[in-house]
C-alpha cells in the first residue's frame, strides 16, 4: 500500500452470514437495544440498503423461529425480547420497560462465536499481466502459492515465466 499498490477491492452486498456473525457478536457483548443494532448494521457501507424484511429475515435465523431447528440440533443464537417490567425476570433499568433487547443465548454463547468467526471465500484468482500491462487472464491463488519466480507454466496456449505478484496482480514474461 505504501508503493501504490492497493488493489480495487469489492465487498459483497448484504451478506447474510457476515450480518449475523456481527449481530451475534454485539449480543455476545451486551444487551442493548434492538434499534441500536439496526442502526449499527445499517450503518456498514455493505449493509447500507437492510431493509426492514431483511433485518427479521436475519433475526428469525438468529432467534430459531423455524420448526424443526431444534431437531437437527440448530438452536437459537441471540435473545430477541421486550424488556421486562422491574418486577420481571429479565428487566434491565437502564432501558425502559416494554424496549426490545437483543442479547446472548447460552453460557457458551461467546465460545461458540469465536471458534465459529470468520468467513471463507469461494475461490480466489489473481489477473497475470505481461511487464508491459497486457492482461493475459487469470490464475488461482492456490497454484500461485506453488511457483517461484521463473518458473514456467502454460496460459492460454502460451507460455510464461513468473516474475513476481503485487496484491492480486502477478506479472510475468512470455517464453519459448
Amino acid at each position: 500500500a505504501e508503493e501504490g499498490f492497493v488493489d480495487r477491492v469489492f465487498p459483497p452486498e448484504g451478506a447474510y452470514d457476515v450480518a449475523a456473525q456481527h449481530v451475534y457478536g454485539m449480543a455476545i457483548n451486551r444487551i442493548r437495544p434492538d434499534r441500536e443494532v439496526r442502526e449499527v448494521l445499517r450503518r456498514a457501507h455493505p449493509y447500507r440498503g437492510f431493509d426492514d424484511a431483511a433485518y427479521e429475515r436475519l433475526f428469525r435465523y438468529l432467534t430459531g423461529d423455524y420448526d424443526g431447528l431444534e431437531e437437527k440440533n440448530v438452536y437459537p443464537k441471540v435473545l430477541r425480547d421486550a424488556n421486562d417490567p422491574p418486577d420481571g425476570e429479565h428487566h434491565y433499568p437502564e432501558y425502559p420497560v416494554g424496549e426490545t433487547l437483543v442479547g446472548k443465548r447460552g453460557r457458551l454463547a461467546r465460545v461458540i462465536y469465536m471458534t465459529n468467526v470468520g468467513t471463507i471465500p469461494d475461490s480466489f484468482t489473481c489477473d497475470v499481466f505481461t511487464r508491459d500491462d497486457e492482461w493475459v487472464g487469470t490464475l488461482d491463488e492456490s497454484y500461485l502459492d506453488t511457483l517461484e519466480s521463473g518458473d514456467v507454466f502454460a496460459l492460454g496456449g502460451e507460455r510464461f515465466a513468473f516474475r513476481y505478484r503485487r496484491g492480486s496482480k502477478v506479472y510475468v514474461d512470455r517464453t519459448s
